[in-house]
């Protein structure tokens, strides 16, 4: 229980909130990124512009059905788009993911997170996916949390560093990654460029104790630039 509730005052943007009955409401949902598939087969160029059309259009159909949100595609070598998969079984997703024209043709390989969700959260995403892009954060906890006697940051010092960048309006989402090393948490920024992306990575508490270490990246949502550079 005492875990449950630590998740719920993590990512939730109520600081004063009972956790108990919010814990309750927190949806595991599964965030998907498209990672992209070193052997994928070299296609002619009318065929590749067929299946990226296909793409698109799958991942359109999967947002009307609300079965996925915060799509778009990602600024980095190896993580080429995100989708955020309103489901908690991760064999559902993979399943959906097998009409997926870019999946069938072997460009992407299949990764995909729990994560934990305030549906308040979800509610507010067509609020910011109409503008261009975004920097996004992707957090992971280092090597340095295995060895013995490590300090780790204060919980309530990492939630209240949470809450002020959501009351200074430069954080528009945020999910708590499950059961992995290779991604601890997801933060979506408001009107950031890659300097003051930075700026609020290294100042995470988790951060500045070695517990975290960090990416930034660009991200496209699906009403902006959705067939940029970062969807090939």
């Amino acid at each position: 229980m005492l875990t449950t509730l630590l998740i719920a005052s993590l990512i939730l943007d109520e600081p004063h909130c009972d956790c108990a009955e919010k814990a309750a409401l927190m949806k595991e949902m599964r965030l998907m990124f498209y990672v992209k598939n070193p052997d994928a087969p070299v296609l002619p160029e009318a065929e590749s512009s067929k299946i990226q059309a296909g793409h698109l259009e799958f991942l359109e159909d999967q947002r009307k059905k609300g079965n996925a949100f915060l799509i778009g595609p990602l600024e980095h070598p190896t993580k080429r788009g995100i989708a955020l998969y309103a489901f908690d079984d991760t064999a559902k997703v993979k399943e959906i993911l097998t009409n997926d024209p870019a999946m069938k043709a072997g460009r992407f390989i299949f990764k995909a997170f729990p994560a934990l969700i305030d549906p308040v959260q979800i509610k507010k995403v067509p609020k910011f996916m109409d503008h261009t892009s975004h920097w996004v954060i992707l957090f992971k906890r280092t090597a340095k949390t295995e060895k013995v006697g490590f300090i780790p940051a204060d919980d309530n010092a990492a939630h209240n560093y949470m809450h002020q960048q959501m009351e200074a309006k430069k954080l528009h989402f945020t999910a708590k990654i499950m059961g992995t090393f290779e991604l601890e948490s997801f933060w979506v920024l408001k009107d950031a460029d890659e300097s003051s992306a930075k700026k609020i990575a290294t100042s995470h508490p988790c951060v500045k104790v070695g517990e975290w270490e960090f990416e930034t990246v660009k991200w496209w949502t699906a009403k902006g630039n959705f067939t940029s550079e970062g969807s090939k």
